[in-house]
């Protein structure tokens, strides 16, 4: 048997993996403002 994710499922998983960038993006933004605040 095989599955496949329908147009609605595909355009979800276009959102989500933005939303997934975004999320990246901001932990290492955030890693960064720590290890600054530390060394000041």
């Amino acid at each position: 048997m095989e599955y496949s994710l329908t147009e609605h499922g595909e355009s979800l998983n276009r959102a989500l993996a933005a939303l997934g960038e975004w999320g990246i993006e901001r932990c290492r933004r955030i890693g960064a403002e720590r290890l600054h605040e530390a060394a000041s």
